[in-house]
């Protein structure tokens, strides 16, 4: 892997014994895989393997999603926000005030509009939103103009859920068989296409679930949500909290964390 890429050795040994060592300089191992294609195959495969395997266990939540039903990933934040948390009175925001009416347009969008993700930021009172028809760009709306049942129909188009399924099946599709994704190294091209296969969205029932108990987390004795992440493409739910920085969680320990803190 050292004579590949800019890692270091991560191995050692220790001879018990009086012992020969041989060294293999870099350019004398690349020379001997450049005229024998039977050790470069072998040499290949090795890397693209420990590529993938490094790549899985160094992300936090990559591409692939969660490999979990079960997964609750903790991001701390700056200690002084943890130190000050009792000191910082909450106030009632303005999505606090219109939240008995958000939740149920939030949930709507997800099921029957154009959206893909959703994020809620309960400080600023700012919602942003990601269309399947743009995924790579997020539009902001204000929490309580998203109440409104004219300006919902105004700013999205009504999707059913199965089509936008369906669309995000074809745009992995799509990126898969890419010509420039087909130039990528072999454990990317790997990973992402066994994705691909597998890819399954968050159900609607984990969707309805989930955004319901927004009320009950903002309401947490101290500890309170500051914003709130959740994407039909992926089963991650993210949500920061006042005093302990950002939780990532799977749907199902969603239903964990709900029981253990309210």
């Amino acid at each position: 892997m050292a004579f590949f890429y800019k890692d270091k050795r991560t191995a050692s040994a220790t001879v018990l014994t009086d012992t020969t060592l041989l060294r293999v300089g870099k350019k004398v191992f690349l020379e001997l895989i450049r005229s024998d294609n039977s050790i470069a195959s072998r040499i290949r495969a090795i890397i693209t393997r420990r590529n993938e395997e490094l790549l899985l266990r160094e992300s936090l939540v990559h591409i692939t999603g969660i490999q979990s039903k079960n997964f609750h990933l903790s991001i701390k934040c700056d200690p002084s926000m943890r130190e000050t948390t009792f000191t910082r009175e909450r106030y009632e925001s303005v999505v606090d005030k219109v939240l008995p009416l958000l939740e149920p347009r939030l949930i709507d969008l997800l099921l029957n509009g154009c959206i893909c993700q959703i994020y809620v930021g309960f400080n600023n009172g700012e919602v942003r939103t990601s269309s399947v028809f743009d995924p790579f760009n997020g539009e902001i709306h204000q929490a309580n103009k998203l109440v409104d049942e004219a300006y919902i129909e105004r700013h999205f188009a009504e999707v059913s859920y199965e089509q936008k399924v369906s669309m995000l099946r074809r745009l992995y599709e799509a990126v898969a068989f890419d010509s420039v994704f087909r130039g990528l190294p072999d454990h990317f091209k790997k990973i992402f296409s066994g994705y691909c296969k597998k890819w399954h969205p968050v159900t609607p029932e984990e969707i309805v679930k989930t955004i319901s108990e927004l009320a009950s987390l903002r309401s947490i004795p101290n500890r309170y949500l500051r914003n709130f992440t959740i994407s039909m493409a992926r089963d991650t739910i993210r949500m920061s909290f006042n005093c302990d920085g950002t939780h990532i969680v799977s749907s199902e320990d969603y239903q964990r964390f709900i029981e253990e803190n309210l």
